[in-house]
């Protein structure tokens, strides 16, 4: 006697093979059937859409620069007007202000936070710097 269906037809599971089981012989694995021609949805590229991120970091560094600046000029119309206590006050903090400039501009170009600003102001940050300011007309 002749059984008219050999064996069951293939159910799919979770795993990447269809299992077929034959009363006759013990349970086989498959692979699963390819496709010569993908299916319309795979045609199309699924992709986020590319967030910026903001530049705060750059645009603190910004701040501190032009903070900075304004504490070096006004520092030094105070020294020399004859107000050294004031005029040497405003460069200690100017000196601390330019340090904060220059970190915040170096973390704004790691973590590409603002990176484009940050570029462009770590170097006044630097030339602006009473440390740098002191140097450099010293030595002239």
């Amino acid at each position: 006697m002749t059984d008219p269906k050999p064996y069951r037809e293939a159910v799919s599971t979770d795993t990447a093979a269809y299992v077929r089981v034959d009363p006759r012989e013990s349970i086989s694995v498959e692979t699963p059937p390819t496709y010569e021609v993908a299916p319309a949805y795979a045609a199309t590229p699924r992709t986020a859409p590319v967030r910026r991120r903001p530049p705060d970091l750059g645009a603190a560094a910004l701040v501190l620069t032009v903070v900075e600046i304004v504490l070096v000029v006004s520092g030094s119309f105070a020294a020399s007007s004859g107000l050294f206590v004031t005029g040497s006050a405003l460069g200690v903090v100017a000196t601390v202000v330019s340090a904060a400039a220059v970190v915040a501009g170096i973390l704004a170009l790691a973590l590409n936070r603002g990176r484009l600003v940050a570029g462009i102001t770590i170097p006044f940050a630097v030339a602006a710097s009473p440390w740098i300011l002191t140097a450099l007309l010293g030595a002239a």
